[in-house]
């Protein structure tokens, strides 16, 4: 009976330690996407592939690819800018309560930015990259439907004039266990963005 007793307590235990999270995490997301920079009146527009998977209860990782651009004409030029962003993180998830999620990871960024201008015959082109790393750290909390949260991010690209540091909402409503409609948005001092998709939870 003895035997019985501990190995009931242990099971209670080990199943406390490992619950699941209580927000979404294996799912893979396409969105819309839009950034807009103050300082230079500036918005690039494109889409945003995310996916994400649990490796363990609490361990996870992330890659988020975003591709934005635009164009201008002026003078009889044309001016194109196309800005590609690769983002791979490992993450860690631990439960506040029983619906709250606070999560923080680190990632490896990857940024290039090509710009072509045409005029006439002429045609130049020049492409630069960048590499970083990114922390971000969050609180999720998750009301039925819907699922809600904030973050912070600080994103370094190599220098103190390329670090910058934004602060945003996210949010996920179900419409069915499977099929979600997602949103962000993040802001830093003269700069913001926001992504509105659909994802799909497995």
């Amino acid at each position: 009976m003895k035997k019985l007793a501990i190995a009931v307590l242990l099971a209670s235990a080990s199943t406390v330690a490992v619950a699941k999270p209580a927000t979404t995490y294996d799912n893979v997301a396409l969105s819309y996407v839009n950034w807009k920079f103050d300082d230079v009146d500036l918005t690039l527009k494109g889409f945003a592939f995310d996916g994400t998977k649990l490796m363990t209860e609490n361990l996870y990782v992330n890659t988020q690819i975003i591709v934005v651009g635009d164009q201008e004409s002026a003078f009889g030029s044309t001016y194109d800018l196309d800005t590609r962003e690769l983002k791979i993180s490992l993450g860690y998830n631990l439960s506040l309560a029983e619906q709250t999620d606070a999560y923080g990871q680190f990632g490896l960024v990857r940024q290039s930015v090509k710009t072509e201008t045409r005029s006439n015959n002429y045609r130049e082109f020049d492409t630069e990259s960048d590499s970083g790393t990114s922390i971000l750290v969050g609180v999720k909390h998750n009301f039925g439907k819907f699922e809600g949260g904030v973050f912070a991010e600080r994103l370094n690209g190599g220098g103190d004039d390329e670090t910058s540091n934004i602060y945003g909402v996210d949010g996920r409503y179900k419409f069915t266990d499977n099929f979600h409609a997602v949103a962000q948005y993040g802001k830093e001092s003269d700069f913001n963005y926001y992504k509105v998709g659909v994802s799909y939870a497995f």
